[in-house]
C-alpha cells in the first residue's frame, strides 16, 4: 500500500535508501564478523573460525578468514583442500602465504615429491624453504645442489634449522672444509655472533676446536684475556681466539687494542697479520681514526670484502685522496662497483684527477635518476636543479579500472579496518606487473583515501611517465608551514624530512617507540614540551597530528641551532642524535656529500641522502628559488675543539 501524500518518485527514493542502509548495515555487521574471525585465529579458537568463515561466504575478505582456517590446522589438513585454495586464489598473497606454510610442513615431513611441486611457485623463497630445496635436491642426487648449499655457509648470521642436514651433508663430504669451517667462525666473530661462532665450531674434530668456555670468556672481557692469557699460538684455535681478543677490544678501546696488536702481532704468520690488519682498517675507517688508510695498507694481500672496500673508499673520501678512492672502488666486486653509489664516487675521483671524459661517460647515465645520486650528477655536469618532468595525471576511467580490481579491493578494505601490514601486502602483490599509466592510477587512488604511503611508493615505481605530485605529496599543509614559519625553518626541508619519517602517515609507529608524522621518541617529546611550557603535557598526546609536527619542528629547530644551521648536520642529528652527528664531523670544514657518505650508521647515512633529496623536489614543488642538491649539502663546518656539552635529550 502506497503511503498517503506521497508520490511514486519519491516511494522508489525512499526503497533506494533503504537498501543502502541495510546494504551499509550488512557490510558494518559483516565487517565486525571479519574482526571476531581475526581475534579466534589469534586464540587458536578453531571451532568459532570455521563458523565465522561459514557465516562470511561471499564477504570481500572471506578468502582471509578461509586461510586461516587451513592455516590453523595445517598439519592435518587435507592436500586436496589445500590444493584448491591455493588454485582457486592464485597469485594472492593469502595463496603465497599458505604455499610457503604448507612447504615448511612438507619440508618437516620428508615430502620432496610434493615440496618440489609446489616450490616454484613461491615468490622469494626465504632462506628456509631455500635449504628445504636443497635437501629435496639432495635426495634426487641433483649435484647441483651442493654448490649452492656451500654459497649460503658463507655468513656471520645464524642460518634456520632446515639448513642443518644441507651443511651436514656437504661437510661429511668435504665439500665444506675446515678451511670453511674457520672462515665461518671468523665471519661469526666479525659480526659478534658467538652463538653461531660456538655451532659452528662443532664441525671441527674436539682437538681442533675452540673451547666455547674460552670464547665465551674473551667476548665478555677480551681485554681481561690479553693482559693475563693463556695464549696458545702453536694451535689454530689459539691464534684465532688472539685475533679475536684483539678485535672484539678494538671496538671499545681501541688503542688499548693497538698495543696489545703491536706486542703480539709477531706471534703470527704474514696471512693472518694482514687479516687483523684489515679488521682493524675497517673498525678505524668507522670511527673516523686517521690511521685507517695505514692499516688498510698494511693489509695488503688480505681479502677485502666489498663492504670493508667501501669503508676504505670512504676513509680516502675523508682527506680527499681521489686515487686511493679509485683504488678502493677497482678492487670491488663488479656487483659492489655498480651501485649508483659507487659509480658516482669513482666519477667524482675520475674528474678530480683529470679524467674528465670517463666521468662523464659515468655522470650522463646517473644523471637520468630521479635520486640523490642522480641529482648530485646533473650538479656535476652544470645543472643546478633536477628538472621535474612533465607529470601524467591519471584519467578517472584509468583510476576506476584499477579500483575494480579484486586485490585492489582487498587491500582498500584491509586498510579501513586497520590491518595495514596485510593491506600493503595485498597492495604490492596487485600492482605487480603494472605499467606506468596503471601504477599512476593506483597511486591516485591511494591518494583518495589518504593513504599516502602506498600512494608515494606507487608513483615511485615508474619509468618512463612520472607524477611527482604524487611522489612528492604536500598533505597537512597548514600545519607544516605554520610551525616551519614559526621555528624559522625550511618549509622544503621539513616536508622533506616528514616524507622520509613517516610518508604521512599520522599513525606510524617504530619499533622503538617513535610515533607520528616526525616520529617523535617519548623522552623527545617531554623534553620539548618542558621547552614549550606545555603544562600537564603526556607523551601520548604526541602522536596527535597538530602536537606531532609542532614537537618535532621545534626539536628540528633545536638540533640545527646546535649544528651550527647546517642541514646536513641537523638531518643527521635528527635521526641519530646531536652528539653523534657532531662526532662524526672532520677537523677541516668537509663537503657535506662526503660527510654524508661517510656517516658510520647506515640507516642514517641513507635517511640523510634520501632527506636532503627530497628537499630539492619540495623545494621547487614550493616555487623557491632554486638551489642544487649540491649547494644544500654544502660544506659542513668542523667540529670544535672545546664545544660545550650538547643540551637536549
Amino acid at each position: 500500500m502506497a503511503m498517503k501524500g506521497l508520490g511514486t518518485g519519491w516511494i522508489r527514493c525512499l526503497g533506494v535508501i533503504l537498501l543502502m542502509v541495510v546494504g551499509l548495515a550488512r557490510a558494518n555487521s559483516q565487517d565486525d564478523e571479519f574482526l571476531a574471525a581475526h581475534d579466534a585465529f589469534r586464540a587458536h579458537d578453531v571451532a568459532s573460525l570455521a563458523a565465522y568463515q561459514a557465516a562470511l561466504r561471499g564477504y570481500l575478505l572471506e578468502p582471509y578468514v578461509r586461510y586461516w582456517l587451513l592455516e590453523s590446522e595445517l598439519d592435518t589438513a587435507s592436500p586436496q583442500d589445500i590444493e584448491h585454495f591455493l588454485t582457486r586464489h592464485a597469485g594472492e598473497p593469502t595463496a603465497d602465504a599458505l604455499r610457503r606454510d604448507w612447504l615448511e610442513v612438507l619440508g618437516r615431513q620428508n615430502d620432496w615429491s610434493t615440496f618440489l611441486a609446489q616450490y616454484p611457485k613461491v615468490v622469494k623463497p626465504d632462506v628456509s624453504l631455500l635449504c628445504y630445496d636443497l635437501q629435496a635436491r639432495m635426495a634426487n642426487q641433483d649435484a647441483s645442489a651442493d654448490a649452492a648449499g656451500k654459497a649460503l655457509w658463507f655468513t656471520g648470521d645464524d642460518r634456520p634449522s632446515s639448513c642443518d642436514p644441507v651443511f651436514n651433508s656437504l661437510a661429511d663430504r668435504g665439500i665444506i672444509s675446515r678451511a670453511d669451517v674457520w672462515a665461518r667462525i671468523r665471519l661469526s666473530l666479525e659480526a659478534g655472533n658467538i652463538d653461531v661462532a660456538e655451532a659452528v665450531d662443532g664441525y671441527l674434530p674436539p682437538r681442533e676446536a675452540i673451547p666455547a668456555r674460552a670464547l665465551e670468556r674473551v667476548a665478555a672481557d677480551p681485554g681481561r684475556f690479553l693482559e693475563r692469557g693463556p695464549f696458545h699460538f702453536a694451535s689454530r684455535a689459539g691464534r684465532e681466539l688472539v685475533l679475536f681478543a684483539i678485535y672484539r677490544l678494538a671496538r671499545i678501546q681501541p688503542d688499548e687494542a693497538d698495543f696489545y696488536w703491536r706486542r703480539l702481532r709477531r706471534r703470527f704468520g704474514p696471512r693472518d697479520r694482514a687479516y687483523e690488519w684489515s679488521q682493524l682498517a675497517f673498525l678505524a675507517a668507522l670511527r673516523h681514526d686517521p690511521s685507517a688508510l695505514a692499516d688498510y695498507a698494511r693489509a695488503a694481500g688480505a681479502p677485502l670484502t666489498d663492504a670493508e672496500l667501501a669503508w676504505k673508499a670512504r676513509a680516502a673520501l675523508r682527506v680527499q685522496d681521489w686515487d686511493g678512492v679509485l683504488a678502493a672502488i677497482r678492487a670491488m666486486t663488479a656487483k659492489g662497483r655498480d651501485k649508483a653509489v659507487w659509480r658516482y664516487w669513482r666519477a667524482r675521483a675520475l674528474e678530480a684527477t683529470g679524467h674528465v671524459a670517463e666521468a662523464n661517460a659515468l655522470f650522463v647515465p646517473l644523471s637520468f635518476q630521479y635520486d640523490y645520486y642522480g641529482q648530485l650528477a646533473l650538479n656535476e655536469m652544470g645543472d643546478v636543479a633536477d628538472p621535474v618532468p612533465e607529470s601524467y595525471r591519471a584519467t578517472d576511467r584509468e583510476i576506476d579500472a584499477v579500483a575494480g580490481l579484486p586485490g585492489i579491493q582487498r587491500a582498500l578494505a584491509l586498510y579501513r579496518l586497520g590491518f595495514r601490514w596485510l593491506a600493503s601486502r595485498e597492495w604490492l602483490a596487485a600492482i605487480r606487473g603494472m605499467d606506468d599509466r596503471q601504477l599512476l592510477a593506483a597511486a591516485r587512488l591511494a591518494l583518495r583515501y589518504d593513504w599516502y604511503d602506498r600512494a608515494i611508493d606507487t608513483a615511485n615505481k615508474t619509468v618512463t611517465l612520472h607524477d611527482f605530485g604524487l611522489r612528492y605529496l604536500m598533505p597537512y599543509r597548514g600545519a607544516v608551514g605554520l610551525y616551519a614559519r614559526e621555528f624559522g625553518l625550511d618549509e622544503a626541508w621539513v616536508y622533506g624530512l616528514v616524507r622520509q619519517e613517516s610518508r604521512f602517515m599520522v599513525a606510524a609507529r617504530s619499533g622503538v617507540g617513535a610515533m607520528g608524522l616526525m616520529q617523535v621518541m617519548p623522552a623527545t617529546a617531554r623534553w620539548v614540551a618542558q621547552q614549550l611550557g606545555l603544562r600537564g603535557f603526556r607523551s601520548t598526546l604526541s602522536d596527535g597530528l597538530d602536537m606531532n609536527i609542532r614537537l618535532g619542528t621545534y626539536y628540528l629547530k633545536h638540533v640545527i641551532d646546535v649544528e651550527d644551521g647546517d642541514e646536513v648536520l641537523a638531518t643527521a642529528a635528527y635521526n641519530a642524535g646531536p652528539r653523534n652527528a657532531s662526532k662524526w664531523r672532520a677537523a677541516a670544514p668537509l663537503e657535506g656529500a662526503i660527510y654524508t657518505e661517510t656517516i658510520p650508521f647506515s640507516q642514517t647515512r641513507d635517511y640523510v641522502r634520501r632527506v636532503m633529496s627530497n628537499a630539492v623536489y619540495y623545494s621547487q614543488r614550493l616555487g623557491e628559488d632554486l638551489r642544487s642538491l649540491k649547494e644544500r649539502m654544502g660544506i659542513v663546518p668542523p667540529r670544535a675543539p672545546d664545544a660545550a656539552p650538547i643540551a637536549g635529550p
